[in-house]
């Protein structure tokens, strides 16, 4: 059989999995699951949720281009997301309590409670604009894939995508997002594993030297991007509100973040045997046909399971932001018009993330400026956690400052072509820390001065 006959069968008989299976969760669904899985999500779940979220089509897409690149220098890009996760799971116990205790569902809610309103309203704002963005780049990935294994055009990858993930999304809520995690990673993880299995080992010394060679300012680049991807990711804190307790959070974070040195560690073994020449590019892989057409079906389907990983939670996270931030409908005293709205901004948002990708052609460059947009959020989220659990008019003030100068830098290189170089993704997310940091010094030596 040829690459696009198998590709079909694999990839069908994974759509009518997650279809079931939805379905199933429907049947079942309470207002609280659709929203934020009951907080009852265990350790395996939790962790499998973490690892599908981050490694998502974007990430397919920077390990195996980069991989087959630089070979094990690649772990640079793992260590950012480990160093990500032991951060973010100092804060994992609050975030897990107050959410408990307050109803918060989102990121937003963390912001109006520990710093104001005004800064809420910004951090909803990035967050549905990520949500747009990340969905974007993603459904551009998942139609030049599909477009490479059935020589179909882009756009019909895209909106194949989308109405897949329109359909468990609108069914399920982020019950069903989170439970699919499952799935999705544990056929990415396992599929992984069997084919590094059957490799030659790789001499560890020639792994350490791999990592120790690579330039400076890719790195540095890679560490930084992940980095602040995990800081800045509304869904990381969301999957910490849904855990069953604090503990289980707080072990999945770090779990999750060794779990993708070993993922990462085994994807570029497998890039290494095939022998790829240098030079060559990941959808090369597809166009030019270099592998068999099994191993081209399996990658096939392997890359569109990442990118509806990411796109369902991306979603959620617009629906849920876009209900209770802007529209300020209550989950408790509203549950059934909340879910309701929540599955209408689901399919519009799809349809709309569809309309947009049939129409662009850059990939790389539109990933990177996607992944910058949201870093702008990681210092607000770190300076919400450190400066108290109480909103202040001043607190309040240096967020919004501090936000407004990382998007009027982020609109000046978007449109300036600064983020070709994967190092230059994290200046405007520092920008924004400079001015946190001032602002929490600040605030520090107020109180101080007042005590």
């Amino acid at each position: 059989m040829d690459t696009a006959t198998i590709s079909a069968i694999v990839i069908a008989s994974y759509f009518f999995i997650l279809a079931a299976y939805s379905y199933v969760s429907y049947l079942k669904q309470s207002s609280q699951g659709y929203v934020i899985g009951e907080r009852n999500f265990g350790l395996f779940t939790t962790v499998c949720s973490m690892l599908a979220g981050q490694f998502n089509g974007g990430g397919v897409f920077f390990i195996f281009t980069f991989g087959l690149m630089i070979g094990y220098g690649q772990l640079w890009f793992a260590l950012g997301f480990l160093a990500g996760y032991i951060v973010i799971s100092f804060f994992a116990k609050e975030v897990h309590e107050e959410g408990k205790k307050y109803g918060d569902i989102n990121v937003p809610d963390i912001l109006k409670r520990r710093i104001g309103s005004y800064t809420q309203h910004f951090g909803s704002f990035i967050v549905i604009g990520k949500a747009c963005l990340f969905g974007t780049a993603q459904l551009l990935i998942a139609g030049t894939v599909v477009s490479a294994l059935f020589g179909l055009p882009n756009a019909w990858g895209v909106w194949l995508t989308s109405a897949v993930i329109g359909l468990y999304v609108y069914l399920g809520g982020y019950s069903t997002v989170v439970k699919t995690d499952v799935i999705q990673w544990m056929f990415l993880f396992v599929v992984s594993l069997l084919a590094a299995l059957f490799l030659p080992k790789p001499d560890f010394m020639n792994v350490v030297n791999e990592v120790i060679a690579t330039d400076n300012a890719l790195r540095w680049g890679f560490f930084l991007f992940t980095f602040m991807l995990i800081i800045s990711n509304a869904d990381v804190w969301q999957r910490m509100m849904s855990a069953r307790e604090p503990s289980v959070a707080i072990i999945s974070l770090n779990v999750s973040g060794v779990l993708f040195i070993v993922f990462t560690l085994m994807t570029v073994l497998i890039l290494k045997s095939w022998n790829i020449a240098e030079g060559v590019k990941f959808f090369d892989l597809f166009h030019d046909q270099l592998l068999s057409p099994v191993v081209l079906a399996i990658l096939g389907t392997f890359t569109l399971i990442a990118v509806m990983s990411t796109i369902d939670t991306q979603v959620q996270l617009f629906s849920s932001s876009v209900t209770k931030n802007v529209l300020k409908l209550n989950v408790s005293e509203e549950k059934t018009k909340f879910v309701k709205v929540s599955r209408v901004l689901t399919v519009l948002l799809l349809a709309f993330l569809a309309v947009v990708a049939s129409t662009l052609g850059s990939t790389l460059e539109f990933v990177l400026k996607a992944f910058s947009f949201a870093y702008i959020l990681a210092p607000i989220m770190v300076f919400a956690m450190l400066a108290g659990r109480e909103g202040s008019s001043f607190k309040d003030g240096t967020c919004v400052v501090a936000l407004v100068i990382g998007l009027i830098v982020y609109i000046y290189m978007f449109f300036n072509g600064y983020f070709a170089e994967v190092i230059n993704n994290v200046i405007p997310a520092s920008i924004t820390a400079v001015v946190c940091i001032l602002g929490l010094v600040l605030d520090k030596s107020i109180r101080v001065a007042r005590a």
